[in-house]
């Protein structure tokens, strides 16, 4: 009942919101039966209470890390946690102990699966991963696709919040954190082989100490045009444990280019060797030389029939410069205000491989990969293979009196609050600028799917919504069949709901839909008593429910057991965090549901695909290395058979024994 008090803190005093949370503290550890409704109230104080949970965190979080042995509180303690991430004025004042109280609650569970047996009851399960909390199982006696489910949902949140974490850490201390993390997640018998979620952990921990660098390499003009010309470049792949490498160098002109490409992303360094090559004209050109004549070269039919001079202009050079350093407009922006954007130990790093290590300890080999069309179409499926989590969630309006999927489909617009909502869940971005980058399967060329789009994303996530208000209602579509292809298909669907009336499930059914998060005006009915929704509109203020609806199948999950209240101005990022949750567990679920236990997140996908690559190249060593095995063999048993037959001698010469 404490949490209704939330939604009125703005009429307390600072003292009373204080005395709210310490309340709240209170009840995570004293009665068993209090502990998670605190732990939602907590997560929700975060948004509403900000300047008393920045003065009470650390001891909030002392207070949770008493309980988080306790299984059935890890989820929640995991997601808690990773709202928080995405606060950072909250935290502005942590320091070292209070970054370990944080990896610690995410670490010590991870620990905790390490040596737990994975479930075998059932032949649906006997592939789960040894890493899969058998301690989850107390919420079940028997294994289940729920319960399998719930499990991969909790370990893929716990490596998500080391990861979120760490890459906010300032980049100048990310490094001492490092052993840290490492004394928890590498097993203490070193000839235990890693399982792949440690290996991409590793892999990020080697990617983002000494860096803050984009996931992906965004090529710009000047390089487009030094490696334009194919038949003059020369290329070569090598693998070592998780990563390949790849040179690319042009044959006279001293240029090269490496390309890292990990399971957290890809790297690319354009060099050039300062060394002159003998009998090369071109060995100490210039980039902008040749730029200029890339150029001039492109411009000079049409300067010749104008007459004029074939000279760039100072506003073309500038333009190109550019695009030197421009990046994408919908990747996440740099920090500014580092000092560092590029550190010799990242450089280093980037050549090596954490995670590929034999199981004595010993690091991998380096392979030559053959130059053939299988090494092609591996690294193209690499490259195409996402480095960051991908999300598509749906968002419907429900205006006045609208209650079927006909009329909720047609609505292009909706209430003001609706739009204040729909611009800060995330970013407006122009479709036709977004070709050959993942929308959800929204259309980038003809404008079917509508002009623009609504996404959201940071170094490990991208988010897109399919708004049903900014794709086109059409006279030929009356049923907005074009609008469902999308919507029916999500697994989240966030329902804006100001019908007046409940929203129902099935409203707008879809094979894939799990979850609705449904978002109601508080003055719709839902508090019964007019003073409640005078007082909270006093200050202008606008107050909505947030509640859940699920799939009969699918177990409770999430903060929502019991709905909250929340202002306008929090509203935006509680739901986008709760959907982005809910997309990762209907996820697990649905792949239980068809028989696979195991949750593979972009990041394994892509070292799984590394991990192919190399496969291939150890099953095309085999060969040499049985028959070095074979003559070894026959040596060994060679020898054997001669000291055996010098020993019988020897006894035979000492007893006077004569050979017949």
């Amino acid at each position: 009942m404490l949490t209704v008090l939330i939604a009125y803190s703005k009429f307390f005093t600072k003292t009373q919101q204080d005395e709210l949370i310490l309340v709240f503290q209170i009840g995570l550890t004293k009665w068993s039966t209090t502990t998670r409704p605190c732990i939602h109230a907590l997560l929700l104080c975060l948004l509403e209470l900000p300047k008393s949970m920045t003065k009470l965190l650390t001891s909030t979080l002392v207070k949770m890390s008493q309980i988080m042995t306790a299984p059935t509180f890890s989820v929640h303690l995991l997601e808690f946690l990773s709202l928080l991430a995405k606060l950072p004025h909250l935290y502005v004042n942590f320091v070292e102990s209070d970054y370990k109280l944080v990896f610690v609650i995410a670490l010590k569970y991870i620990q905790s699966t390490f040596n737990e047996k994975p479930l075998t009851n059932q032949n649906q399960l006997s592939n789960v991963n040894n890493n899969s909390s058998s301690n989850l199982n107390s919420l079940s006696n028997q294994p289940n696709p729920s319960t399998s489910a719930f499990n991969q949902y909790v370990i893929y949140l716990a490596y998500h919040v080391i990861s979120v974490w760490f890459i906010n850490l300032k980049l100048t201390e990310r490094k001492k954190y490092v052993p840290f993390i490492l004394h928890y997640i590498l097993p203490e018998n070193s000839l235990v082989e890693m399982n792949e979620r440690v290996e991409c952990c590793l892999d990020m921990l080697t990617r983002y100490s000494y860096s803050s660098c984009q996931s992906q390499p965004v090529q710009p003009l000047p390089t487009k045009i030094l490696f334009e010309n194919k038949n003059q470049i020369i290329t070569k792949n090598w693998i070592q444990g998780s990563v390949i490498i790849s040179i690319k160098t042009l044959k006279n002109k001293g240029w090269g280019e490496i390309i890292i490409r990990r399971p957290t992303g890809t790297t690319s360094f354009v060099l050039r060797m300062e060394n002159k090559l003998r009998n090369d004209a071109l060995s100490n050109i210039d980039l902008s030389a040749l730029l200029m004549m890339h150029i001039s070269e492109k411009n000079k039919p049409e300067a010749l029939l104008n007459g004029e001079n074939n000279t760039l202009s100072k506003l073309t050079m500038q333009e190109i410069a550019k695009t030197w350093t421009s990046t994408s407009s919908v990747n996440s922006s740099l920090s500014k205000d580092d000092p560092t954007k590029l550190l010799p130990s990242f450089v280093y790093l980037q050549l090596h491989s954490l995670a590929g290590g034999n199981k004595k300890g010993e690091a991998d080999s380096v392979y030559l990969l053959p130059d053939d069309d299988a090494t092609t179409r591996g690294l193209s499926v690499l490259d195409r293979t996402p480095v960051v989590d991908l999300h598509k969630i749906g968002i419907v309006y429900v205006g006045r009196g609208q209650f079927d999927e006909q009329s909720i489909l047609s609505n292009q617009s909706g209430s003001y609050h609706y739009q204040v909502f729909l611009q800060n869940i995330g970013k407006l971005v122009k479709l036709s600028n977004l070709q050959g980058e993942y929308t959800g399967g929204l259309d980038t060329r003809r404008g079917v799917d509508g002009e623009f789009a609504v996404m959201s994303e940071d170094e490990i996530t991208k988010i897109v919504f399919h708004v049903a208000t900014l794709m086109p209602t059409v006279e030929h579509d009356p049923k907005c069949m074009a609008k469902k292809r999308h919507i029916g298909n999500d697994y989240i669907l966030i329902v804006y709901n100001e019908s007046g009336k409940e929203y129902e499930f099935r409203t707008i059914p879809g094979q894939f839909n799990f979850i609705n998060i449904i978002i109601t005006p508080v003055d719709n009915d839902y508090l019964s008593m007019s003073h409640h929704q005078n007082i909270l509109y006093r200050k202008n203020e606008p107050y909505f429910i947030v509640s859940m609806q699920r799939r009969e199948d699918m177990p409770e999950i999430g903060p929502l057991a019991i709905p909250k209240i929340v202002s306008l101005s929090v509203l935006p990022i509680f739901v986008r965090q709760l959907a982005t949750h809910f997309n990762i567990y209907a996820q697990t679920f649905r792949q239980n549901l068809n028989g696979s236990t195991e949750y593979i997140s972009n990041w394994g996908e892509r070292l799984r695909q590394i991990k192919r690559v190399k496969a291939r190249v150890n099953k095309m060593n085999n060969p040499g290395k049985l028959l070095i095995n074979y003559f070894l063999y026959y040596n060994i048993i060679y020898i054997y058979i001669y000291i055996y037959s010098c020993i019988i001698k020897l006894y035979m010469l000492f007893n006077n024994i004569s050979i017949v």
